[in-house]
């Protein structure tokens, strides 16, 4: 059996070279953490979830593609995956 998971990225913002979001694991307030990723290497500079996992890594790559393909940034994203 599969199990669907996902995260909800908001407030995504790129100031200078650092891109930061408010992201919830499974779209739930208690699921809260934040990032804040380098926009040219694409490292994690804060992870408050303190421990990289399937959400923060789901977090990075949504954002990663929307800058490799030259696209704005959006507000909020949702990245999906089984």
């Amino acid at each position: 059996m599969w199990v669907n998971q996902m995260v909800t990225m908001r407030n995504i913002r790129k100031v200078g070279n650092v891109i930061s979001m408010d992201c919830y694991a499974e779209g739930k307030e208690e699921g809260h953490f934040y990032l804040e990723i380098d926009a040219i290497t694409f490292e994690i500079i804060t992870n408050t979830f303190c421990v990289m996992n399937a959400y923060v890594f789901h977090s990075l790559q949504k954002v990663k593609k929307y800058v490799i393909a030259g696209e704005a940034l959006p507000k909020c994203a949702i990245s999906m995956w089984c």
